[in-house]
């Protein structure tokens, strides 16, 4: 049983296995870690507009909404979300 260190509350879930618990772990700390790429995000999109190649902001702009869609949309099952199909 894997507990908080403050609440002691048990964060593992025991109908499924270990593994997987860690994978999703793993998995939605490193969406989180893109989602706090906004800044790089804002600045690409800025220097695109500046340099007159509007057309990278739809594509910056359609990778930042996925990221945004995996980490947030937890109803969507976590091997979909993987891509383990």
């Amino acid at each position: 049983m894997i507990t908080d260190q403050v609440s002691g509350e048990s964060y593992y879930n025991d109908s499924e296995p270990l593994l997987l618990y860690w994978q999703k772990k793993i998995f939605t700390w490193l969406f989180f870690l893109l989602v706090a790429g906004l800044l790089p995000f804002l600045l690409s999109c800025r220097s695109a507009l500046e340099n007159g190649q509007g057309i990278r902001i739809f594509f910056y702009s359609s990778l930042y909404i996925w990221v945004l869609g995996v980490l947030f949309l937890k109803k969507i099952p976590f091997e979909k979300r993987a891509g383990k199909a």
